[in-house]
């Protein structure tokens, strides 16, 4: 397959080539004519000598009466013997009807449909000398419009014996000119055109260098290295696309970062306490603890621990797949945020919290309950955890436009700014730190942002430093019972 900066070189190259082509071809014929006009013949209605309406009258009842050649040619050279045009008279079926002088007659002339008059050539009888006018100098019609014949004049050069004058012969000083300008008309052409070639040429090396440079980059990219960039230049829309490509390289290298550290995370997340079990049970096993019930519950509660991990994943992967099982129901928006925050309860007292509840007015939802329990549930876990003791908790239902909203705000110590807009992305923590109890994993909030829109709602998130955070859930309103 051609490459698309030979195309675009060939498709322009044929453009320039036809272009000049054209005008080439126009600017030949036009010259031809011009010095034809000119030298040859230098004749046009202007030039003309003025003939008398008397004589016009008088060939126009010649040509209605069908008088013989003879008297057209005796009225033609009445009309033109004190002048310095000959002239030759066609009928209505452009064959020869007079010509002055009478030797004119042995030259041959022809009348042809576009308007030409041919002359032999007396040196060669297979190369006519062909000289092109205007057309007729004049046309006689009958009184219902038909031709009835054509008028001819042209000066008068030498002519003798019924041989062309010799400034129509073909060497004649101004065909001599012809040659010369068609010769250098035709060697400025090629070089225009070799130009013209020469810098489509470069045109089109400097357009598609920099997708040549973005095809390298995404070879590279695809076998694995994501540092590839290329350079932006200029404003134009290769530009844009240089640019557009550098982002979701960006972005690609963070994503494949965030997933790197994910893979740390979770193998960290599972490592601590996986030893912890393992050691006790060995312990167990070796007699040195006692397999009472206290010991059980802290095994249990650290598998607990990573199946809500395990789940955690699990639900993510669905989740973006599109393939999570939801069973929506037509529910009481304030009963459910009502039951999770009674749920959480305990756990804001033990973290030394206050919780405060306003209402707004009632609205139902259409949403599955227990994925919205917990939505409500991973948003209120993220609360206690960001709030310092003596802090405070809000939860607030209202109505808008859009439907049924809950917004869950604490006093912590809130987000920074840079963080805002990568929050809902997976395994992404604004705390660095490895602990389950300040990080995380990273995939609470991005299964609360799936499960929001899986079920038609929308989450917005807004915070300041120092003072706190606040989740907004819209839901749309559900008019079943």
């Amino acid at each position: 397959m051609a490459s698309l900066r030979l195309r675009i070189f060939l498709a322009l190259g044929a453009v320039v080539i036809v272009s000049l082509a054209t005008t080439g071809l126009v600017s030949y014929l036009n010259v031809r004519y011009q010095v034809a006009k000119a030298v040859f013949l230098q004749v046009d209605e202007g030039q003309a000598p003025q003939l008398p309406l008397s004589v016009l009258d008088h060939l126009v009842t010649a040509l209605e009466g069908g008088a013989s050649p003879e008297t057209v040619a005796e009225t033609l050279s009445g009309l033109l013997r004190e002048t310095d045009y000959h002239g030759v008279v066609f009928d209505g079926e452009k064959q020869v009807h007079g010509t002055y002088p009478a030797e004119l007659a042995d030259a041959g002339p022809t009348l042809t449909p576009d308007g030409s008059l041919h002359f032999r050539n007396p040196e060669s009888e297979d190369a006519p000398t062909t000289i092109k006018i205007r057309g007729p100098f004049r046309v006689f019609r009958n009184e219902a419009g038909a031709a009835l014949g054509y008028l001819y004049l042209f000066p008068n050069r030498g002519l003798t014996d019924g041989s062309l004058p010799d400034s129509m012969l073909p060497e004649h000083p101004a065909r001599r000119m012809m040659k010369k300008v068609n010769t250098w008309q035709s060697i400025s052409i090629v070089a225009i055109g070799l130009l013209a070639l020469f810098v489509l040429y470069r045109l089109s090396r400097r357009l598609l260098r920099p997708i040549e440079h973005l095809t390298l980059a995404v070879r590279e990219i695809a076998a694995g290295d994501l540092s590839q960039r290329v350079d932006i230049e200029g404003d134009d829309e290769v530009a844009e696309l240089a640019a557009a490509f550098n982002a979701m390289a960006g972005e690609l290298a963070r994503q494949e970062n965030l997933r790197k550290q994910m893979v740390c995370d979770v193998a960290h997340e599972l490592r601590t306490p996986v030893t912890n079990i393992r050691c006790e049970l060995e312990a167990i096993r070796d007699g040195l603890m006692t397999a009472d019930a206290a010991t059980i519950e802290s095994i249990l509660e650290e598998v607990l621990s990573q199946s809500r991990l395990v789940e955690e994943l699990q639900d993510l992967s669905l989740a973006e797949a599109g393939t999570l099982a939801l069973h929506p129901e037509t529910l009481d928006f304030d009963k459910v945020i009502d039951g999770a925050c009674k749920g959480f309860a305990s756990l804001i007292g033990q973290a030394e919290l206050s919780l405060v509840r306003q209402r707004g007015e009632a609205a139902k939802v259409r949403a599955d309950p227990e994925r919205l329990r917990q939505i409500l549930g991973n948003l209120l876990r993220n609360a206690i955890a960001h709030t310092p003791a003596g802090g405070t908790i809000t939860v607030t239902t209202s109505r808008d436009e859009a439907g049924a909203v809950v917004t869950i705000a604490d006093s912590g110590k809130g987000i920074p700014t840079e963080h805002l807009a990568h929050i809902f992305e997976r395994f992404y923590r604004v705390d660095s730190s490895r602990s389950s109890e300040t990080g995380g994993t990273g995939l609470g909030l991005t299964i609360v942002k799936n499960l929001t829109e899986l079920m038609g709602g929308q989450i917005s998130v807004t915070s300041e430093a120092g003072k706190g955070t606040s989740f907004r859930i819209t839901f749309p309103e559900s008019s079943g019972s």
